[in-house]
């Protein structure tokens, strides 16, 4: 869950917050506790709690593991891409030597 390894117990009003999160991660990462609580019709107070849920000391913390979360996720993405690409190169030039050699 997000950058758990375990997932929390989370309340209605959590997973309020969690699913707005999760579809707006890039944008708030950028936002300020009074951003997000307007975004999300909740209070600065829900959202700490939320953020305590992430093992995080406060929203600041928690905009900044989000941050790091959201960049290995790129990566993973980006490497997965170029494996995938080796995949097919080799694939390809597998069986090009074997319709070569018939």
């Amino acid at each position: 869950m997000l950058f758990l390894d375990k997932t929390p117990d989370l309340t209605s009003l959590d997973l309020t917050l969690y699913k707005y999160i999760s579809e707006h991660s890039e944008a708030v990462t950028k936002m300020k506790i009074r951003e997000l609580a307007e975004a999300t019709h909740t209070s600065t107070t829900s959202i700490l709690r939320f953020c305590k849920q992430f093992e995080c000391t406060g929203f600041s913390e928690f905009r900044i593991k989000l941050q790091l979360y959201l960049k290995e996720q790129k990566q993973l993405k980006t490497s997965s891409k170029i494996s995938d690409e080796t995949s097919y190169i080799d694939f390809f030039t597998t069986n090009n030597r074997t319709f070569l050699s018939k």
